[in-house]
């Protein structure tokens, strides 16, 4: 299934999908060609579309492909709060222009149907190192590790984030998210940068367990209406732009 971002109007990867049975009672190859014969939609073969229809049949109109933008729109509280938890300073020094938030995210469509509400599910969360992500990232052959760096986190967003920390903000943070469940293991890197304002005093806090909870929510798997609340509420605004920014989004493979 093509993975698309409509927020900046592009097919991220397979502008040709991959042929899988949805079923999760199949258990032939994923390559068997024997299983695309039938829902041409979903690449159920006869036999499977038959087994598995009554759950099927409500689900084959769904859209067929997976939305990183709506999906990152859907989840931008959730994703900004983390940020402020893991690069924001709560504990330790202020880590925006010296660590990304690394959210790696797994395709629905490698999971059961009907087992997550979204087009994508995190699996981890966590700070990671500027100079870390570089190494990990594509760049070309000859580019050293400083114009690698500058790449990610530009001399631009230092100053920008050097603002925002003046006007009492914690700055612009990078968050990378790293697509899991590619085709012959390809390595998808997405980013998007936000900026992160001035912490609320009523929420001004450390939470431990922060990945735990924002993954939990955003998969789906914790209803915690409170929780919800304090991140809405857990930066105000300041005089820079809030949000992420479309063109200062990047994808690269």
């Amino acid at each position: 299934m093509p993975v698309i971002d409509s927020s900046l109007e592009m097919v991220v990867t397979e502008p040709h999908p991959e042929r899988r049975c949805f079923w999760e009672g199949c258990t032939r190859d994923i390559d068997d060609e024997t299983k695309t014969k039938a829902c041409s939609r979903c690449k159920l073969s006869r036999s499977c579309q038959q087994a598995d229809w009554t759950k099927h049949k409500t689900v084959c109109q769904e859209p067929q492909y997976l939305d990183f933008g709506t999906w990152l729109k859907d989840h931008e509280v959730e994703l900004k709060w983390a940020a402020a938890q893991a690069l924001g300073g709560y504990k330790g020094p202020n880590l925006t222009s010296t660590h990304c938030l690394m959210v790696r995210i797994l395709r629905s469509d490698r999971l059961p149907v009907g087992t997550t509400p979204g087009p994508f599910v995190i699996v981890g969360a966590d700070a990671l190192a500027l100079e870390k992500l570089a190494r990990i990232t594509p760049a070309k052959p000859e580019d050293t590790m400083a114009q690698r760096i500058e790449a990610l986190y530009p001399q631009i967003d230092h100053a920008e984030s050097a603002e925002v920390r003046r006007d009492g903000g914690l700055g612009i943070a990078l968050i990378a998210f790293l697509l899991h469940g590619m085709p012959r293991k390809e390595r998808v890197f997405m980013f998007r940068r936000f900026t992160l304002g001035r912490p609320a005093p009523a929420y001004q806090r450390y939470i431990p367990k922060w990945e735990w909870a924002v993954q939990s929510l955003v998969n789906g798997r914790l209803d915690d209406p409170v929780l919800l609340d304090e991140m809405k509420n857990a930066l105000l605004p300041v005089p820079s732009s809030e949000g992420s920014d479309p063109d200062q989004a990047k994808t690269s493979k």
